[in-house]
């Protein structure tokens, strides 16, 4: 069943209102003072609830979404890799002296810096061309330049090597270290030892074996004069 209060909602509110005022100015009495209030009452309600609107409905639009463009001043790209260029090794130049052969690093960029050259002079074994004896003439710290012989193991250390200069014990220089295949034995080209190898008509190199063997190694002078001449010379270090 409708209400009374529906069946008023249906009616414009002015006409009620209109209505309501012309039955309190039509009755009199006790009784119709009470009707007409209740009425006045009812016309009063009507009328606000046809003017009564609903809250305005959402627009259903979700908030506005994030651009996801990084914040400015950020391009979004990985920073580029860094350029380092590698260093560029410097060039190798050899020259050959019969059995001796100087071999110098060039600098980069010409200017003051002298050469890295050192004289060197080879032996290796025949079928594995395993290097079995050094000789290496180089710059040095103390002294202009220093003579580094490598030999094969195993050495009986404290014998030492002994340089062979015409066939005769001329001097005995000390192994300072030694490697799973050769020791090392230094010793500085003091005047007095150039002197004796740029007049000697022979070479050779002398060590003890672990076991108490001697053994002699030979080593050519064909090109050590002009080799070291050049080594010693110019700009060669």
């Amino acid at each position: 069943m409708v209400s009374v209060l529906h069946l008023f909602l249906w009616v414009p509110s002015s006409w009620l209102s209109e209505r309501a005022e012309m039955m309190c100015k039509a009755r009199a009495g006790a009784v119709a003072a009470i009707l007409c209030m209740g009425l006045m009452a009812w016309t009063t309600l009507a009328a606000s609830a046809q003017t009564t609107q609903a809250p305005s409905a959402q627009t259903g639009k979700p908030p506005s979404a994030q651009t996801g463009k990084p914040p400015s001043g950020q391009t979004g790209k990985p920073p580029s890799a860094q350029t380092t260029k590698a260093p560029v090794a410097p060039k190798v130049v050899r020259q050959d002296f019969e059995a001796w052969a100087l071999q110098c690093n060039e600098p980069e960029k010409p200017g003051p810096r002298p050469r890295d050259c050192l004289l060197f002079q080879r032996l290796a074994d025949k079928q594995s061309n395993r290097t079995v004896v050094m000789w290496t003439v180089q710059p040095g710290e103390k002294s202009a330049f220093i003579s580094v012989i490598q030999a094969p193991q195993p050495i009986y250390l404290p014998a030492g090597l002994r340089l062979l200069i015409d066939g005769k014990d001329s001097y005995t220089v000390p192994f300072l270290s030694c490697g799973a295949e050769r020791c090392e034995a230094r010793f500085p080209m003091q005047p007095e030892v150039v002197d004796a190898l740029l007049k000697a008509k022979s070479l050779g190199m002398a060590y003890r074996s672990l076991d108490n063997r001697d053994f002699s190694v030979p080593i050519s002078l064909n090109g050590f004069a002009q080799g070291y001449a050049a080594l010693t010379a110019g700009k060669a270090r």
